[in-house]
């Protein structure tokens, strides 16, 4: 009989704008050289929910689902910034599964581990990761934002990597800046990314 594996809330809106891709970019699109693993000064290879609270303090609140017991979102929220780290397992061992931040105090949200940060441009990204990675305009999306649901903005670019598919989205604002970046890593991870 086969498992089913319950996704994560911010997975689902990634996969929403990613379906036509089915799970992963085409190869002419992956980005080269390392992934991403870093955002906020969070690494998904290595940090723990406990890891988190050190840098920024008891989180200003706890989001759960219904239909995933195992899953707790949890956010910091300041007048100029939000970020939301999802956790699958236990607080103290559990996995992290998604980074999202938003808004411009900088103390809070920071950047990516490579020096992407809110308030850069395409150009930035292009310097940083290259030219590989899939550019999504969309005219009617969501305005009102639901946590952990992946990014409202309506200019996206989403980078994943060659070596292991780590993604990165970045949302813009009307104006061209990064409004919001999220990062997650990929469903085989941590343990059998072959």
């Amino acid at each position: 009989m086969a498992r089913s594996r319950i996704l994560p809330p911010a997975l689902l809106l990634f996969f929403l704008f990613t379906s036509a891709l089915a799970d992963h970019l085409p190869e002419p699109l992956l980005a080269l050289g390392n992934p991403e693993r870093r955002l906020a000064g969070i690494d998904l290879q290595t940090a723990k929910l406990t890891d988190v609270v050190r840098r920024n303090g008891a989180a200003t609140r706890k989001v759960t689902a219904p239909n995933n017991p195992q899953w707790t979102g949890y956010v910091w929220e300041s007048p100029a910034a939000k970020l939301e780290v999802g956790v699958q397992g236990s607080a103290d061992l559990g996995v992290i599964e998604s980074i999202y931040v938003e808004g411009t105090d900088r103390g809070l949200t920071g950047s990516t581990g490579a020096g992407l940060k809110l308030g850069d441009n395409v150009e930035a990204i292009k310097k940083i990761y290259g030219t590989r990675f899939q550019e999504i305009k969309q005219s009617k999306i969501r305005q009102d934002r639901r946590e952990f649901m992946g990014l409202a903005q309506s200019h996206l670019i989403v980078l994943q990597w060659k070596s292991v598919d780590f993604t990165l989205m970045v949302g813009f604002n009307q104006d061209g800046k990064i409004a919001a970046l999220m990062l997650m890593p990929p469903e085989c991870y941590p343990g059998d990314c072959d």
